[in-house]
């Protein structure tokens, strides 16, 4: 079989078994609402889901690698793949490490957008061509998984958020139980938990992969004086990753200093990620040294 078509079957073959991972926690929740006093192992099989997904990711991956004969995260459509095998990988790592009933069905509808623009890209995004001169260097390993990295961890971090900016919109003020305790008071302390669980998960998530972004933007701009002849030029990927940049550490900031509350954190947390996608997506459309790697 020709490696071009195996490797985009592993990749469909990823997203179906993300999705199904997905449908999995969707029911476990559901079934858990409707009946809470009953053990549910629905959560452990689409843990299992997603790893056999991550699996499945890294094959393809692993394939395209051979296929280009260069490290498969040169262009947009190579980097969504590694996207997915990281925001697997940690969306694994956190859910072994919190073992929260949301995780997985807040984290699993990210990696699904993930692989379906991987999937649905046209032909001309996917194909295998040889690295242009400017990436034939050992850098494109190190800034280019730093910063598909970070993004990575920011995703998760926007998931989070969203969750979080979603059960606040149902609840907004903590509950105590009092001695009367009735259902609906028992569920609103429930919600009050998991907005305090999703608060910490966001900061923390940020926390991990802003050192990521600065050592991602540090060793990118190293590579681009050995290319180019200039660490800084302005170029918009750049000028777009400093203000990604100066966005998360705001909020980190914000964080520490209490100067906004948590909705207000989690909404800057969603304006950071916009930052992210128009880094990542937005400028390959501006003229620019990092034009080329948006399709062949």
């Amino acid at each position: 079989m020709d490696l071009a078509i195996l490797e985009q079957k592993f990749v469909v073959t990823t997203f179906g078994l993300s999705l199904i991972s997905f449908l999995i926690f969707l029911i476990s929740f559901i079934f858990k609402r409707k009946n809470k006093d009953k053990l549910n192992h629905l959560d452990s099989f689409g843990y299992v889901m997603m790893l056999v997904a991550g699996i499945s990711s890294i094959l393809a991956l692993a394939t395209k690698a051979i296929a280009t004969k260069h490290v498969p995260w040169s262009n947009f459509y190579e980097t969504l793949i590694l996207l997915s095998v990281l925001t697997i990988f940690f969306t694994l790592v956190i859910y072994k490490v919190y073992k929260h009933e949301l995780l997985g069905l807040i984290s699993s509808p990210a990696i699904v957008i993930i692989l379906g623009i991987a999937t649905l890209l046209p032909p001309s995004f996917k194909t295998n061509t040889p690295l242009v001169p400017a990436l034939e260097h050992y850098w494109i390993k190190i800034h280019v998984t730093a910063m598909i990295a970070s993004y990575s961890c920011f995703l998760l971090a926007t998931a989070t958020a969203i969750a979080y900016l979603i059960i606040h919109s149902k609840f907004n003020k903590p509950l105590l139980v009092s001695e009367n305790n009735d259902s609906k008071e028992v569920e609103d302390v429930e919600e009050n938990q998991h907005l305090i669980f999703l608060d910490e998960l966001t900061h923390n998530l940020i926390l991990f992969g802003f050192p990521i972004l600065t050592f991602g933007i540090i060793t990118g701009s190293i590579w681009a004086n050995h290319a180019w002849g200039s660490y800084w030029s302005w170029d918009p990927k750049e000028t777009s990753s400093l203000v990604t940049w100066l966005i998360y550490a705001g909020y980190l900031h914000s964080k520490r200093n209490t100067k906004f509350d948590n909705k207000t954190s989690n909404i800057f947390v969603l304006i950071g990620f916009l930052a992210v996608l128009f880094t990542y997506y937005g400028v390959n459309f501006l003229p620019g040294l990092h034009s080329y790697g948006f399709n062949s």
